[in-house]
């Protein structure tokens, strides 16, 4: 695949040519075409056709012309020859200068190039074959930005028409629709019943699904915003619930706890400070009870102190009920 920053190295100047590092051949290729001609119509055309150096017959043999002897059309070629050699030999790395330095024209250059980077025929075949296979099995995922999938797609295409077999816009129009994800769909089908997918422009195409998606992320973004909102809206409820419900809780508790305190402390005190002649009542009248276990005075049959059997227990127990 082919970098951002590797391939505009050089950046995008009319003064100084593309950078070619091997990997990014067919982008290198198709903007090094465009620098030479744009030096010269005529410095493309020696890249293309050859060049040759002037000559002339001598003895009936073919020997050099010398420079003193060029007209001007002859100096003329020359100087476009030689500018689009530097244009090649300026737009390389050192590894792949060491491929060319020996070669005398700009066309022996090119072509050497060329077989380097895409190979024979044989090489090229199959080079072919599998970015046809990259790009019938790329399919945009779910959460994948459309600019991504777009550039890899638009990077496949572009190699293939380096290699000399462009991909057509009508297939690559009908393979961006059938790749993406079904947070599409909506649009998808709009475009399919308002367009002429076959022959609508990739550009057109391209921009009316890079607008819907920038559409679509301001309300999935204001849609997270209300669900956290609300959430946190919930959450802030069920926390007030429950403060108030420890409080509660708690004033129940104190309160409890003055109740059994206040309980307790009342029936100590009116114990401690029962007077005497009460409890001297009290033991008066005891006096007159008679026990129906033993039959004696003075207490009655569940203070009985005598026996510690079951069976004496339950009867002192049932006693105790009866009065």
């Amino acid at each position: 695949m082919v970098f951002q920053d590797d391939v505009m190295t050089e950046g995008a100047s009319n003064s100084r040519p593309p950078l070619l590092k091997g990997h990014n051949y067919g982008f290198w290729k198709l903007r090094m075409k465009a620098y030479i001609r744009s030096i010269d119509e005529r410095a493309w055309m020696t890249v293309e056709e050859g060049y040759l150096a002037p000559n002339k017959i001598e003895d009936g043999v073919t020997v050099s012309k010398p420079r003193s002897e060029w007209s001007t059309n002859e100096f003329e070629l020359a100087k476009w020859h030689h500018r689009a050699v530097n244009a090649i030999f300026g737009g390389v790395d050192s590894r792949q200068f060491s491929y060319i330095q020996n070669l005398e024209t700009a066309k022996e250059a090119w072509e050497a190039l060329q077989v380097t980077n895409e190979g024979t025929k044989a090489v090229k075949k199959s080079r072919l074959q599998l970015l046809t296979s990259q790009f019938e099995v790329l399919q945009m995922g779910e959460e994948d930005k459309f600019v991504d999938f777009q550039d890899k797609l638009l990077d496949i295409a572009n190699q293939c028409q380096a290699l000399g077999t462009p991909i057509s816009g009508e297939r690559l129009n009908w393979k961006i629709l059938r790749s993406l994800p079904k947070r599409f769909k909506a649009k998808v089908t709009a475009i399919e019943e308002s367009k002429d997918v076959d022959v609508m422009s990739i550009d057109e195409l391209l921009g009316s699904l890079q607008t819907f998606e920038a559409c679509m992320k301001p309300k999935a973004k204001n849609k997270g915003l209300a669900l956290k909102v609300v959430k946190e809206a919930s959450s802030s409820d069920d926390d007030e619930e429950m403060a108030l419900l420890v409080r509660k809780f708690r004033k129940f508790m104190r309160k409890g706890a003055k109740s059994s305190g206040k309980y307790s402390r009342d029936k100590e005190v009116k114990k401690s400070f029962t007077p005497p002649h009460e409890r001297s009542g009290q033991a008066k009248s005891n006096r007159k009870v008679q026990c129906f276990k033993c039959k004696k005075l003075g207490h009655y049959a569940s203070d009985c102190p005598s026996g510690d059997s079951k069976k004496d227990k339950k009867g002192k127990a049932m006693a105790g009920y009866m009065e």
